[in-house]
């Protein structure tokens, strides 16, 4: 048994052992108290579990689910990711087969592969982003590329010398070496050097991301083998894309396999209303207010008016941009609007506006919209927000 871990028979008077009594191999001459209870790591016993200054004990819940892709089908560029890119000789942008993903950087020097998602996600404080990739990288490791994933926006032309502006995550360099780093506007960080995989199978990598403190783990969340703890460290901009990138340096091609992807929240601060499969399409709430956005905010509109007739009229050409249109019957006639392509009538119509009266369309409707009065005199004025 360690020196460190010991078991004492409690008495009546509660004492200390004799720290001078008690040798430990570890940093530090440990205090046994015979009624403490500590909870600590089994190995190393100078991680232990922490107890907030009112006595309440630190717990961490498993990270809330914001992104997820396993890659079981095709490679999801309608929700998930922008159209991957690949300029350059012998480059391949990223290919999916059977539940991986495969970039492939090229031979020719600067010849790059390279995709991100299509959404940015912010950093979460006192919680982390858990950002976790599982990746395949050859054995030996190539030194004819260099390779990155984690989170980060590249340059306009990613290139050896300069493959990424602000970023978080792992890297492989062009000798074959293994990095925790960070780049703040383009300027890299080398957070730690790394002793990369021993074989060519996947390995799970973990970033623990915020802007003033980060972790790296690999295959358990607790294997931490870098971090930083000042936000001197981190990069400039700290709402950031999911980033896999491969950038040649001539020779043979080199390539990242991804097996899946997921970002997470750690600190699940927030109740959020969101899509059930995208989590990151959440629902918003008005400036000032707080009231739940339930269609998009409009930003310009136009006014427009259209004179009464006897036999249909469009009152609105289909809009794609259209958020809402509100129509003000300025006739003596009763107005028969419909939302349609075809011509209205008085027996075929959406809604009767009285003479005078107003009515908003009660959804975000982008199509055509048509009228028809009962008699003609008068007309519509019609305000479309967009």
């Amino acid at each position: 048994m360690p020196a460190s871990h010991i078991q004492v028979a409690p008495d009546g008077t509660g004492k200390d052992i004799d720290a001078d009594s008690v040798t430990s191999t570890e940093s530090g001459t440990p205090t046994v108290y015979r009624q403490d209870v500590v909870h600590a790591d089994p190995v190393t016993y100078a991680s232990k579990t922490r107890v907030f200054a009112p006595g309440e004990q630190r717990v961490v819940m498993d990270a809330s689910q914001l992104f997820i892709d396993t890659f079981d089908a095709s490679l999801d560029t309608a929700n998930r990711w922008a159209p991957p890119v690949a300029t350059g000789t012998g480059a391949v942008a990223a290919t999916w087969s059977a539940g991986q993903i495969l970039l492939t950087g090229g031979t020719a020097l600067n010849a790059y592969s390279e995709l991100h998602s299509q959404a940015s996600f912010d950093p979460e404080e006192p919680g982390w982003l858990q950002v976790t990739m599982r990746i395949n990288i050859e054995f030996p490791v190539l030194t004819t590329a260099y390779r990155f994933w984690g989170i980060g926006q590249v340059t306009g032309t990613p290139t050896i010398a300069a493959p990424l502006t602000d970023a978080c995550g792992w890297e492989v360099s062009t000798a074959g070496a293994f990095f925790a780093v960070t780049f703040a506007s383009g300027t890299r960080t080398q957070v730690a050097a790394l002793t990369a995989p021993g074989d060519a199978l996947a390995h799970k990598y973990y970033l623990f991301f915020r802007g003033d403190q980060s972790y790296w783990a690999v295959d358990d969340p607790d294997k931490v083998v870098a971090s930083f703890t000042t936000g001197a460290s981190g990069p400039n901009v700290n709402s950031l894309p999911l980033k896999l990138l491969a950038v040649s340096s001539s020779g043979t091609a080199a390539t990242i396999q991804v097996n899946g992807v997921s970002v997470g929240d750690t600190s699940r601060s927030v109740t959020t209303v969101a899509d059930g499969s995208f989590g990151w399409r959440q629902a918003t709430v008005t400036p000032g207010t707080g009231a739940l956005a339930t269609v998009p905010l409009a930003s310009s509109s136009s006014l427009t008016q259209v004179a009464s007739s006897a036999s249909s009229v469009t009152l609105l050409a289909a809009n794609t941009s259209r958020k809402a249109a509100v129509f003000f019957n300025a006739s003596t006639a009763v107005l028969y609007i419909a939302l349609t392509s075809s011509a209205a009538s008085t027996t075929a119509y959406t809604m009767q506006v009285a003479a005078g009266g107003t009515w908003t369309l009660p959804v975000a409707y982008t199509g055509q919209v048509t009228g028809i009065w009962a008699s003609a005199n008068g007309n519509c004025l019609v305000t479309e927000l967009s």
